[in-house]
């Protein structure tokens, strides 16, 4: 018993870590929001975020559920590499969210960002840290069994894939399903 209650508080502090990561990230895209790269940044997003929003709720949901999984997959199976994946995975999505929530309130006032982010928001960002996180633990980790420390890598890897599977993957989903349809029908209602 005294493993897994380690393993859950070592997960707990990265995931805290990870939350921190990306939340300084979203304050930093957010005040850079102003920038000449941060406009460019989100004219792409725009461009890209395009034809996707005139897809029908279930492939739209479908899109983003698979966009999502495999990113959160990548964050995992790459974490090993030092763990710069994971980290560049949290870092992109919180300057991200802080420049479409400094777009979103410009456009809309507060209600803007709120609707458009925090109904999937929420799931979502918890799938992405659990990922990163995870990713983050297996590099540690890989650094360890490099520096000829005794591992337990194995053992990570199995959990790693278990909560990717069981938690963050079905997470995912319910974010993508509710970003298709609840987040989309509100921003259409208060535009």
């Amino acid at each position: 018993m005294k493993p897994l209650r380690s393993e859950s508080r070592r997960l707990a502090v990265t995931a805290l870590a990870s939350s921190l990561v990306m939340v300084l990230s979203g304050v930093a895209g957010y005040k850079l929001s102003g920038s000449a790269v941060a406009q460019g940044l989100l004219g792409s997003l725009s461009t890209f975020a395009e034809p996707l929003v005139k897809l029908p709720p279930p492939l739209l949901a479908g899109f983003i559920f698979l966009n999502n999984a495999i990113k959160g997959l990548l964050s995992i199976v790459l974490g090993p590499a030092f763990g710069l994946f994971p980290l560049v995975f949290l870092v992109s999505n919180g300057i991200i969210l802080g420049l479409v929530t400094a777009k979103a309130y410009e456009m809309g006032g507060l209600a803007l960002p709120i609707v458009s982010l925090a109904p999937h928001g929420i799931i979502e960002l918890g799938a992405v840290v659990l990922c990163a996180s995870l990713g983050l633990q297996l590099g540690v980790e890989t650094l360890s069994f490099l520096a000829g420390h005794p591992s337990r890598l194995r053992e990570q890897w199995r959990s790693a894939l278990r909560l990717y599977l069981v938690v963050a993957l079905p997470l995912l989903l319910v974010a993508a399903v509710i970003e298709a349809t609840v987040t989309s029908a509100l921003i259409k209602a208060i535009r």
